[in-house]
């Protein structure tokens, strides 16, 4: 008899009492809650199953690993191309869909045949939601911050990023001279200065397949060369750049003043070249402290000699066969020949072109 009370005083609960008093989620919901935010929420649901199924170590080690494979799946998402993206998500949400039916499918299906409920999946949804906006104010938006405080906004959308030794100032001014010279149009063109020991370095960030164009790491160093005034001025390294910010071509853009005359060069020329040819040409005559222009290039198609000058130069032939003549004589400063002659008028547009051998 007093066995008999003593049981009925303290009844050990079953687990169809245990079960119809907490829901458990099953794989469904908690591929859901991965959907919505992430491994670290379908594992917050597994926790739950296992705290309310007495096992609270197994709840704690499934949030540590939920959070670690949230966090190498955030790190493994910044190397995986756009473009593989969902693929990604998919695999990630099927494995956690899996992992929950693994380890806590049985365990869910005992409860409901015993009369046990099965977890809201809207409320899977919003748990997955917090741990969505979690994720967004502990990662992505500091590092958004980090982005937008050395970045400066040109018009609407063109923007410049500064890094290393460059201001915002210097960001500022690149802005103005880029937009002054027509390269930042208001449609989303981004451009990165940095300033090191070492100097200063432009890079600008194009479509794919652009920097394979003819003559684009050269349109890129005249841009720079057009801009480096406003930045600290010459030499700057160039560096065209995809979406994903590798650096595809890299050149420079440099100027070797002779009075008021001026050298520019580009590519993969060398300042001493420059300043041979400077030397050449005003013991030449061309040069006579009068403002003229002369820029050199060089890269895998060889080198080419541009001459700035007035309107219509390049229509006589006479004219035309003393400025060969000029290049056959610095030739051997600069490689040897063969070279290209270039006349550009004033606004530096190519007007005539020819090889020199």
């Amino acid at each position: 008899m007093t066995t008999d009370q003593e049981a009925s005083s303290n009844p050990e609960p079953s687990s169809g009492s245990n079960a119809s008093s907490a829901p458990l989620y099953d794989p469904l919901a908690v591929g859901i809650a991965t959907f919505v935010g992430a491994p670290i929420a379908g594992a917050t649901l597994m926790a739950l199953n296992y705290r309310r199924l007495g096992e609270q170590g197994k709840g704690k080690l499934t949030l540590l690993v939920g959070g670690a494979v949230t966090g190498l799946a955030l790190w493994l998402g910044t190397l995986v191309p756009n473009y593989d993206s969902i693929p990604f998500s998919l695999i990630l949400i099927l494995s956690m869909r899996v992992v929950a039916g693994a380890l806590q499918g049985r365990a869910v299906a005992e409860h409901v045949s015993q009369g046990g409920r099965i977890g809201s999946r809207w409320k899977a949804s919003g748990i997955g939601l917090v741990w969505l906006c979690v994720i967004v104010l502990v990662v992505f938006a500091p590092l958004y911050w980090l982005s937008v405080r050395n970045r400066v906004l040109v018009g609407a959308r063109d923007e410049v990023f500064f890094t290393g030794q460059a201001t915002r100032h210097d960001a500022e001014m690149l802005g103005e001279a880029l937009k002054k010279n027509g390269y930042f149009e208001d449609k989303g063109a981004s451009v990165f200065l940095s300033k090191d020991r070492d100097g200063i370095t432009l890079s600008l960030v194009e479509q794919q397949g652009v920097w394979d164009q003819p003559d684009m790491l050269l349109a890129g160093e005249e841009v720079a060369s057009e801009v480096a005034p406003a930045i600290g001025g010459f030499p700057v390294r160039v560096q065209l750049m995809n979406v994903d910010r590798e650096v595809k071509k890299e050149g420079v853009a440099g100027c070797v003043p002779l009075g008021k005359d001026e050298i520019f060069y580009f590519g993969n020329v060398q300042e001493s070249e420059a300043r041979a040819l400077g030397k050449a040409l005003v013991e030449d005559g061309y040069f006579q402290n009068t403002g003229a222009t002369v820029r050199l290039a060089r890269d895998s198609q060889g080198t080419v000699l541009s001459f700035v000058v007035a309107d219509g130069v390049w229509e006589y032939p006479e004219q035309v066969s003393e400025f060969e003549a000029i290049t056959k004589e610095v030739s051997p400063l600069l490689g040897g020949l063969p070279m290209t002659l270039r006349f550009e008028d004033t606004t530096l547009e190519t007007e005539k072109e020819l090889v020199v051998k």
